[in-house]
């Protein structure tokens, strides 16, 4: 009796959480998708599983019940934020070698193949930042202003690079800039 008493308690919770990302914008679709990566976890960890797993197992039933609710659900494409892909750009050069990433930072460019071109060029100048290349971050930088990308993320790499470079009173100007901007 208990156990489905606390089975109706997540069919609920399951119920208002797919409500939750619905009314914050967010495409409910990736929760199934989220749920059975955490029935894998589960499985691979078993008596290892962390509590929340182990007390509210992600049962088939419980997955499929989800993937039916997500299916009546009213589909909403969300576009990709400046600042959500100049992150991945910063993470994706964060990667490995810094020549490896400026490679293939300068790749993307070259062959036009990115979804953004001001990423694409923010990612380059993460790159070159780790390269040490500091006029390569320079130029992407002064690029990146032309294509009118506005970001706190790129001002803090402007400012990162004049202060790498030893020029404290410039990186302090860019700074109160960003801030006035920002």
């Amino acid at each position: 009796t208990m156990l489905n008493y606390s089975r109706e308690f997540e069919h609920e919770a399951d119920r208002i959480g797919i409500q939750t990302l619905e009314k914050a914008g967010f495409d409910v679709r990736g929760m199934a998708a989220f749920f059975e990566r955490m029935q894998k976890f589960g499985r691979l960890y078993e008596n290892n599983a962390p509590g929340y797993l182990r007390t509210h197992p992600l049962t088939v039933e419980r997955i499929s019940d989800m993937e039916n609710r997500v299916l009546r659900a009213q589909y909403r494409q969300v576009a990709d934020t400046i600042e959500f892909q100049l992150v991945r750009a910063k993470l994706r050069a964060g990667l490995g070698d810094p020549r490896d990433a400026v490679t293939d930072f300068e790749g993307q460019l070259r062959e036009r193949k990115y979804l953004s071109e001001a990423s694409a060029r923010y990612g380059l100048a993460v790159a070159q930042m780790r390269a040490r290349n500091y006029a390569a971050v320079e130029r992407e930088v002064a690029e990146l202003r032309r294509l009118k990308a506005s970001s706190p993320m790129l001002d803090t790499l402007a400012t990162d690079v004049r202060k790498a470079k030893g020029d404290l009173d410039g990186a302090l100007k860019l700074y109160r800039e960003a801030r006035i901007r920002h």
